[in-house]
């Protein structure tokens, strides 16, 4: 009877010391796919409120542009091509000088040029306004 204790003993050793190695691999690569998971997800999160961050800026400074600047030249009747290259730089300077520093530089790496990438997106929001404002 003991030595059957001692042999069954023995065996369960025996396996726990062979099971150790694979189930310590197993939890140690799973946890570094949770981790790459969950770094994935915060760089994702970090993108989105960045982008929309970027997406409220360009349109406040697009809509304060046209009410600051713009709407006084139509009424007049002298917003012309120079008058809209002027007020472009007015929109980029406001959403640049708005924008927060770790948005700036987030945009930064993601976009290599951020200030290109801020004249695309304010130029497609004139865009949008122009083509709403017309009824098209």
């Amino acid at each position: 009877m003991k030595e059957i204790q001692e042999l069954l003993f023995g065996l369960l050793q025996a396996f726990i010391l062979a099971t150790i190695p694979v189930i310590t691999s197993f939890v140690i690569q799973y946890l570094k796919n949770k981790t790459e998971q969950t770094i994935t997800q915060i760089q994702n999160e970090k993108a989105r409120l960045y982008l929309e961050e970027l997406t409220g800026t360009v349109s406040a400074a697009v809509a304060q542009t046209s009410q600051t600047y713009v709407d006084e030249l139509k009424k007049n009747g002298t917003f012309d091509k120079e008058a809209q290259k002027i007020a472009l730089e007015k929109a980029k300077q406001t959403a640049f000088n708005t924008l927060t520093p770790a948005a700036k530089s987030f945009i930064s790496e993601a976009y290599s040029n951020m200030k290109n990438d801020l004249n695309t997106a304010i130029e497609a929001r004139v865009e949008e306004a122009v083509r709403i404002q017309n009824g098209v």
